[in-house]
């Protein structure tokens, strides 16, 4: 009993972390498919579609007599760790510092580093676009903490989440991609993505972030984001070659 209840209050710790090198296997995996030329776009229809089509199975399997119970409709809105890493995401745009040389970087070239210079037009856009991310993002929480309560069913919820997403998102991909060539991919970088991204970070993290929210809250959830970046930062430099500076 004494175990059981020790491996009760570090499952949602274990949880987090494992969800957390999971987003930064997504991040990585999404910037090799990208740079061969794969619309972002239909990236998050696949998705979200990928991470629909599995996760409904066990959604009918293990919630198909499922009661709705209506509860009170009461939530409290914590963002405090969702704050402090919305801030730390505004310090890297706005602080440029010396390049970090780590030992397996040192045959990167200032010239590589300097090669984002050209895109330099869109940072003021892209900081805008960060920032509605954090706060959507932080919203999801909130939202998902609030409907478990009178609907706590987690993996009806998590194939909900991704077939509306994979609708909404087909939708816009449909204005904004003309070229119907980008919707075919083959065995490559790009059906890898599609399905690790879909089944990993939308299907599992979606699950997975339900119930430790039911158990620990949205404030525990969105402590562990931070933990993400540097798992990034490290991976990226090492399997990207990616030029990383102090700040920026």
């Amino acid at each position: 009993m004494e175990l059981a209840g020790t491996w009760r209050k570090v499952m949602p710790f274990m949880a987090m972390i494992f969800l957390q090198f999971g987003y930064a296997g997504m991040l990585l995996v999404s910037v090799a498919s990208l740079r061969q030329g794969m619309s972002h776009y239909v990236l998050v229809v696949y998705r979200n579609g990928v991470a629909a089509i599995v996760m409904a199975p066990f959604a009918l399997w293990f919630e198909r007599m499922e009661r709705i119970k209506i509860k009170e409709r009461r939530s409290l809105a914590k963002i405090a760790g969702t704050a402090i890493t919305v801030c730390g995401a505004l310090l890297m745009i706005l602080v440029k510092g010396p390049i970090v040389m780590f030992p397996w970087s040192k045959h990167v070239s200032q010239a590589v580093s300097d090669s984002s210079v050209h895109n330099s037009g869109h940072w003021l856009l892209g900081i805008i676009m960060i920032l509605l991310s954090c706060f959507s993002w932080s919203g999801f929480f909130i939202l998902q903490s609030h409907t478990l309560k009178s609907y706590p069913t987690e993996l009806s919820l998590t194939t909900l989440i991704c077939a509306l997403g994979a609708a909404q998102s087909a939708a816009v991909a449909l204005v904004m991609e003309h070229d119907m060539k980008a919707w075919s991919i083959g065995f490559d970088m790009r059906l890898f993505t599609a399905v690790y991204s879909g089944v990993m970070c939308s299907g599992v993290a979606y699950y997975v972030q339900g119930i430790v929210i039911k158990e620990r809250g949205p404030v525990f959830v969105t402590a562990f984001s931070p933990l993400c970046m540097i798992i990034v930062t490290i991976l990226g430099s090492v399997i990207l070659s990616e030029v990383i500076k102090l700040g920026r």
